[in-house]
């Protein structure tokens, strides 16, 4: 191999080398350096190297096996774009961002643990990974970029984190994509496009009026609960937390329909700032004494508390349910 100044610039073997060990003089694996290598089937790259240039391994057409060590806090564009053997890997605990086409076209890779410290994905960084099944998404993950998934006909299932804010067109065009699950308080795709498959999502930062073939589901992080994307919906836009209050007339008919079973579904959660957005704009004096006695009921100390201060901004409480709370 020529190395120069502890850059890998090119790697040749006069016979067939299947497992390669980077060597110690190494500290950056330069571009296209193994490009077309064949035979090799298992790269090991040590703590002292801390980079991977673009495309270092595109094409190696045996290459099944790689291990990233931790010193490695950079990847290049394509670095293991179409090694179409590639079915494992292990990426380094450091890195911040999974760069463009970084597996792209790799047709055997099955799964992936993406490092906690990744925020980004690129554009096509997994595009046309035909076999891979299982991902996993770190919280701290906020932006995936088009066609980040496209063409992964194997993945079922992913799980969104609650950290993010950005999914661009196209992202998870999968064909066989059956659930999606957004483990934060909102959800904010839009409406598919008419005719596409329901693989085909759309994110932005307005919220949707619904979601036409119901594969989208929310979930309030900590609390392992189902949360209704027209209550999530709402909540987020009346109580302000994403900006702007915009589009609550769906979301609000929903609740004024629903109205029990969001104060319970709310009180189950104990989100009280939701409560206070809820009951300022759907109990009045005809339905405060019936959630007060629910909150009673329900043993819910905060609700119950939240809702008595409801009524008394309404005009006076009476106190018909202090008894359970010593009031």
């Amino acid at each position: 191999m020529w190395t120069e100044n502890g850059i890998l610039k090119n790697y040749y073997s006069e016979t067939p080398v299947r497992r390669l060990v980077i060597p110690d003089d190494v500290r950056m694996i330069g571009r296209e350096a193994f490009a077309g290598t064949s035979g090799l089937e298992e790269v090991v790259i040590p703590n002292h190297v801390t980079k991977i240039e673009q495309r270092a391994f595109v094409f190696c057409p045996d290459l099944k096996n790689v291990i990233i060590g931790d010193g490695v806090t950079e990847i290049g564009r394509g670095a293991f774009e179409s090694c179409e053997a590639l079915a494992s890997v292990r990426l380094p605990f450091w890195l911040t961002v999974i760069p463009d086409r970084l597996f792209c076209g790799c047709r055997s890779l099955a799964a992936v643990d993406i490092p906690d410290g990744v925020s980004h994905i690129g554009h096509e960084a997994f595009g046309n990974c035909r076999a891979l099944r299982s991902v996993r998404l770190p919280e701290g993950i906020s932006k995936l970029d088009n066609n980040a998934f496209d063409g992964d006909e194997s993945l079922k299932y992913i799980e969104l984190p609650s950290g993010v804010e950005s999914v661009d067109y196209s992202a998870f065009r999968c064909t066989g994509l059956e659930r999606v699950l957004y483990r934060g308080m909102d959800i904010r795709w839009n409406k598919e496009a008419p005719g596409c498959s329901y693989g085909d999502f759309y994110f932005s930062k307005t919220f949707s009026e619904g979601i036409q073939h119901g594969v989208i589901e929310t979930r309030e992080i900590n609390r392992h609960m189902i949360m209704p994307m027209n209550i999530a919906y709402y909540i987020k836009t009346r109580t302000k937390l994403f900006g702007i209050k915009k589009r609550t007339k769906t979301a609000g008919t929903y609740i004024k329909e629903n109205l029990t079973d969001v104060i319970k579904f709310i009180i189950s959660t104990g989100s009280m700032d939701f409560l206070e957005a809820v009951a300022e704009d759907f109990i009045d004096n005809n339905n405060v004494d019936e959630y007060i006695g629910l909150a009673t009921d329900s043993d819910c100390h905060e609700a119950y508390l939240c809702l008595v201060e409801h009524k008394n901004r309404l005009g006076g409480y009476d106190g018909e349910n202090s008894g359970r709370f010593g009031l």
